[in-house]
This record gives structure tokens, C-alpha cells and sequence, in this order.
């Protein structure tokens, strides 16, 4: 599955991203320290998804799609129920907020598929 999301992923999402990145997901997906979902049918790969697992948390990374009818939403539930049944009981889906239109529409999306919000300590690094 790797293979389909790093396709989809390249050509649709994120056109410069690094091979050494797409290579350490892939070692991380072999490890068992990620978790790929795929949506598509004998024609196509309607899209695909990549989350990352760490101590019974998954993390939403990134995700690509050929469509926007709905299949990033089917395919976050689906991937929801899986980790619930895996035994994860929390999945971060990422910050909130943003001031961009851009940035509401995706915190809207995240906000659908309920849950709480929880208050994460961060710190910044200075370079």
C-alpha cells in the first residue's frame, strides 16, 4: 500500500517532498510505527491516507485525493474505527485554529468527527 499512497501523495499533495522522507515512511510502515490507508477500486486510487502510531495514539500525517466527494471524510472514519478496534483510543488529528479560509475549512473537517480537544504543552526551539 505504501507504493499507491507515495504515488497519489507525490503527484496530488506535495510535489518537492524529499525521497529520504517518503523512504523513512516507508521503514516506519514496516516497523509498525504507521498505518496507510487506501480507498480505490479496479480502476483507480481514489485516495490515500498516512498516520502515524506511537504509544496507542495515532497522528494524522498527510493525506491525497483524486476527489473531494467525500472520500477523505469516508476514509478518516473507516480509518478511525480500524485504530478504535486495534485498541488506540486517542487520534490526534492536528493543531486548530488558522486565520486563512484554507485553515478554517480544514479545522472544520476535523472538528466533524467529534471527540474533545485536548491541551498540548508545545515549546518552540529557537535555531
Amino acid at each position: 500500500p505504501f507504493a499507491r499512497y507515495q504515488s497519489l501523495h507525490s503527484r496530488l499533495a506535495t510535489k518537492h517532498r524529499p525521497d529520504a522522507t517518503y523512504r523513512a515512511q516507508a521503514r516506519w510502515l514496516e516497523q509498525g510505527r504507521a498505518l496507510v490507508t487506501i480507498a480505490e477500486d479496479a480502476r483507480i486510487v481514489w485516495g490515500a491516507q498516512y498516520w502515524f502510531l506511537y504509544k496507542q495514539c495515532a497522528y494524522y500525517g498527510s493525506s491525497a485525493a483524486e476527489t473531494r466527494d467525500g472520500v477523505t471524510h469516508a476514509m478518516v472514519w473507516q480509518t478511525l474505527k480500524t485504530l478504535a478496534d486495534l485498541g488506540y483510543r486517542m487520534a490526534d488529528m492536528g493543531s486548530q485554529g488558522g486565520t486563512t479560509e484554507k485553515d478554517k475549512g480544514i479545522w472544520q473537517f476535523k472538528c466533524g468527527f467529534g471527540g474533545h480537544d485536548v491541551q498540548v504543552r508545545t515549546t518552540e526551539v529557537m535555531a
